[in-house]
């Protein structure tokens, strides 16, 4: 009996389980906060859904046992879904990411697995749905912020090596430091040798100016405001350069300093060019009152006058090793010599007609002839000091758009050329504009006629033909071309006429060319000769359009 009564307790015991356990996977399944959907693997329509997949997809539980698994993916995606889920094996699968709509019709990416079971007699496959599309977006995001990362380091690596500036970052709580690549290249040190420390650091700056930096560095540490310097440091081969110095103080959440950034750029060059620049300034404005103080010495002693002119030409001399660190301080050394030998001319000019206005006999002797070739000599004073300033000072240019055939008339019609050289105009631009300074660029014009015609003059009798001929043409660009019938030009001889110095004439400066070249090549063009003896001349100038010009200006 008792066998017989405590059967049906284990029965109604293990049918409790069963109830139990049901309830509790239901209470589970509907209170899982991961998207959960039970289908049917024959049919693929949903036969259960939980909370957390009627949240993300919008669908209530009723809405869902109207729709199979198809439903749920875009159009595109569902012929191929049936056809693998019905051949798919039973088990756990981890199918993976895949596209599903919601209610409204956005588009999520969900990560699923997949597993069939029996449940209350019947195979099901129950699948989680987990929406990634955050995740995802959030690690795209970070995948393009780790390129523009790179990106950014790449650029500002190949900046810092543009610009030869080199970085030191220094964390001021833990005193760990961090040099830039481009820094070890500014310091000529070694990148296989350990960063120096603070005291290491300032053994690498010129001992003249250690204080001033040691003092610049201990404010920014502070946080104090700190200027911009200038110094030297001496790298490790010996050699001193000049950097430019900035550094720029991070303060942390309690306010106090964290770290040091300091930037380091090679000014090297730039420092020697402006003291060269300030050297060649001082040097051109004594020129300049050399040339006034000749001309106001013709009015007095001669030997004032000269005194003042040797005391110039001495101080430009004296600049001359200074300033032949470079090509062009070169030419500014051999420019004294022929500034000095030009303008010894027209002062012995002068110093003569006052000879002879001392001598007592001459007060009877007419005086306009005297004072005319004092005169004379002393424009050619200011006309050698002019050319010399003119190559010299190289002024920012005014450029405006220009119609080049009308403004190239326009200078043609003022010029005066000598009586049998005839002057053709051959002009088949109209309408292309340049970019040009128009005063500027008119000494161009004027130098190339004048060097022409002067070609012709002096041809001796040898030439057949007396023109000069100004012709234009535009494509790509414009182009002026000045030919003369002269006697050319020998090929030995045509390398060199744009060197500064360089003249075949018995008078002058050698600056005329050299001048021209440099004022075509500031308008962003270029110039060439060619010539053949006998034939004459062709200087072809090339000048960009007005438009591409004034962009790159």
């Amino acid at each position: 009996m008792t066998g017989k009564r405590s059967r049906p307790r284990r029965r109604a015991g293990a049918a409790g389980e069963a109830a139990l356990l049901d309830t509790s996977f239901r209470a589970l399944f509907h209170c899982n906060p991961v998207p959960m959907l039970v289908y049917d693997p024959a049919t693929l329509r949903f036969v259960e859904a939980n909370d957390s997949a009627v949240a993300q997809y919008g669908y209530t539980r009723e809405q869902f046992l109207t729709k199979s698994i198809t439903d749920l993916l875009p159009a595109e995606d569902r012929p191929t879904l049936r056809q693998r889920l019905l051949a798919s094996e039973p088990g756990l699968i981890n199918v993976g990411l895949r596209r599903h709509m919601r209610a409204g019709g956005s588009v999520i990416t969900v990560d699923i697995r997949r597993q069939e079971f029996e449940l209350a007699g019947r195979r099901v496959a129950l699948v989680s749905c987990i929406d990634v599309s955050d995740r995802l977006l959030a690690e795209e995001q970070l995948r393009q912020s780790l390129a523009r990362l790179r990106r950014s380091e790449e650029q500002l690596a190949r900046a810092q090596e543009v610009s030869r500036t080199g970085s030191v970052e220094r964390d001021l709580r833990t005193g760990a430091v961090v040099w830039s690549d481009q820094c070890y290249a500014v310091f000529g040190r070694d990148r296989t040798l350990p960063v120096p420390s603070r005291d290491q650091a300032l053994e690498l700056f010129h001992p003249d100016d250690r204080a001033e930096y040691e003092a610049v560095m201990a404010a920014s540490e502070r946080g104090l405001p700190s200027p911009a310097i200038r110094c030297r440091i001496v790298r490790a081969d010996g050699g001193i350069r000049w950097v430019h110095h900035e550094s720029e103080v991070i303060f942390g959440e309690d306010g106090r300093p964290a770290r040091r950034i300091a930037t380091f750029r090679d000014v090297t060059e730039a420092h020697e060019a402006e003291e060269r620049q300030r050297q060649l300034q001082a040097a051109l404005s004594a020129a300049k009152e050399a040339a006034e103080a000749a001309n106001r010495a013709a009015q007095a002693a001669n030997d004032e006058l000269e005194r003042r002119v040797e005391r110039r030409t001495a101080e430009l001399r004296a600049a001359q090793g200074e300033l032949l660190k470079t090509e062009r301080l070169s030419v500014l050394g051999q420019l004294t010599a022929t500034v000095a030998h030009e303008l010894r001319n027209p002062l012995s000019t002068i110093r003569n007609s006052l000879y002879v206005l001392r001598d007592p006999n001459a007060r009877k002797m007419p005086l306009a002839g005297l004072i005319e070739r004092i005169d004379r000599a002393v424009l050619r004073c200011e006309g050698i000091v002019t050319d010399l300033l003119e190559y010299t000072r190289v002024r920012a240019l005014q450029l405006r758009p220009t119609k080049l055939d009308d403004w190239l008339g326009e200078i043609l019609g003022e010029l005066k050329i000598p009586a049998g050289i005839a002057l053709e105009r051959r002009f088949a631009a109209p309408g292309a504009q340049v970019a040009l300074d128009a005063d500027r660029f008119r000494r161009v014009v004027i130098n190339l006629v004048e060097n022409a015609a002067q070609a012709i003059e002096g041809g001796k009798g040898g030439v057949s033909e007396r023109r000069i001929t100004v012709s234009t043409m535009a494509s790509d660009g414009a182009e002026v071309v000045i030919a003369d019938t002269g006697p050319g030009i020998a090929q030995e001889i045509l390398p060199k006429v744009f060197e500064p110095l360089f003249t075949t004439k018995t008078i002058g400066t050698g600056l005329g060319l050299p001048t021209v070249k440099q004022i075509v090549e500031q308008h962003g063009g270029a110039i060439r000769i060619a010539s053949t003896l006998g034939q004459g001349t062709a200087v072809h100038v090339r000048l960009p359009l007005a438009d591409a010009a004034m962009a790159a200006a």
